[in-house]
């Protein structure tokens, strides 16, 4: 691992991966935060076992779908078009429409830990004011207030209430829209472009998606480490979105002799 700025931190051994994490990312922290890292090299064997298949040749559909919404100004389905991308209706779904209206963070042993929140309203809205409507009580899925916690990525998307009582703010946690190790992510409602944690901001308008994980993720194992509770929520229980369908790979697809 380096920093560019003449700090090279070099581990020939280590009594586990974990270890390997700890330590990197406490060194991280002394590091300023910013470094290149390689990890070890693993079997081919070993990478076949835990990996899953097919994420780049998926990637790229996604990708592609989002070029072409924007290039045939369909924006406003960008977000139907990526569910169909990932498996259709059965693996994902839109969770929430809004406005960021909150964000908090912070940075600890290398870890970026924090929440948005995002107000429900109507996000098809392209004119230059950018205006925001609330969304109609009788049309809209989406009311209230919906908290995404984070620690780099997004861990859960809850719809959450809020009260005040002499001037003291009270917050009650509803229902679990989505939950990791479940795929929780965010995009760019005007142009269904992905906003990863660090360009949350205030004012954006945005489409929550949840994808379905991999089986390898949702076996036992896959959630004792990758679940709620390996990110201190122990209060939340794991359950699916959906149904995970496997990508189809791009060599496959396109590698036809014709």
């Amino acid at each position: 691992m380096a920093d560019g700025n003449g700090n090279v931190l070099i581990m020939p051994t280590a009594a586990s991966d974990f270890q390997v994490e700890r330590i990197c990312r406490a060194a991280l922290s002394e590091m300023g935060s910013h470094v290149g890292t390689a990890d070890a090299p693993v079997s081919g064997a070993e990478c076949k076992r835990w990996a899953v298949e097919n994420t780049i040749s998926q990637s790229w559909r996604i990708g592609r779908a989002v070029a072409r919404a924007q290039r045939s100004n369909q924006v406003d389905n960008v977000a139907e078009t990526i569910i169909a991308e990932c498996g259709g209706a059965e693996a994902g779904k839109v969770l929430w429409k809004g406005k960021i209206v909150s964000v908090e963070r912070t940075l600890r042993l290398g870890h970026v830990y924090g929440e948005c929140i995002i107000e429900a309203a109507d996000v098809i809205d392209h004119d230059s004011r950018r205006d925001i409507a609330r969304p109609d009580e009788n049309s809209s899925p989406f009311r209230g207030l919906l908290k995404i916690p984070f620690k780099n990525e997004n861990i859960a998307a809850i719809k959450i209430s809020r009260t005040t009582v002499d001037g003291k703010t009270h917050e009650e946690e509803g229902e679990v829209l989505g939950l990791v190790p479940d795929l929780i992510t965010i995009i760019d409602a005007q142009n269904g472009e992905a906003i990863g944690t660090p360009e949350y901001r205030y004012g954006l308008l945005v489409i929550v998606l949840g994808i379905a994980a991999s089986d390898r993720w949702t076996s036992e194992r896959g959630i004792e480490i990758g679940g709620p509770k390996s990110f201190g929520m122990d209060h939340l229980t794991y359950k699916p979105l959906g149904k995970f369908v496997k990508p189809a790979s791009v060599i496959d697809e396109f590698d036809v002799v014709e």
